[in-house]
């Protein structure tokens, strides 16, 4: 039996768990980093009244940092961004939904709430 190591709370709060992924978008000429949401993020996203149509891009705008992970966009900038491809903005909705666990149940769940 492996003996695993039981985390502090000082551990926890320390450890770097919200570290940028990149994914490749040719269709803006080259990638954007990634990152998970918090789970601040995810229950303010979750629980947000907004227009169902705006998740997809409500969540480009949580996800989508730097490469250091430093959010790009602000919700201000949710007007423009809804103005890009919608192809395109799926995909990241897509990888960005793969890299929170919000896939399956969770999905439902969501597409529920917003």
């Amino acid at each position: 039996m492996e003996i695993v190591k039981s985390l502090t709370a000082a551990e926890i709060l320390a450890s770097e768990d919200l570290k940028p992924i990149r994914v490749d978008v040719p269709e803006w000429g080259g990638c954007v980093y990634i990152r998970p949401i918090s789970a601040a993020e995810s229950l303010l996203f979750v629980n947000s009244k907004s227009d169902p149509g705006d998740s997809a891009v409500r969540l480009l705008v949580l996800s989508v940092t730097d490469e250091l992970g430093n959010a790009i966009f602000t919700e201000g900038d949710l007007p423009k961004v809804k103005a890009k491809s919608f192809k395109v903005v799926m995909h990241i909705q897509e990888e960005a939904l793969k890299l929170n666990g919000l896939s399956g149940a969770a999905e439902k769940l969501l597409a529920k709430n917003v």
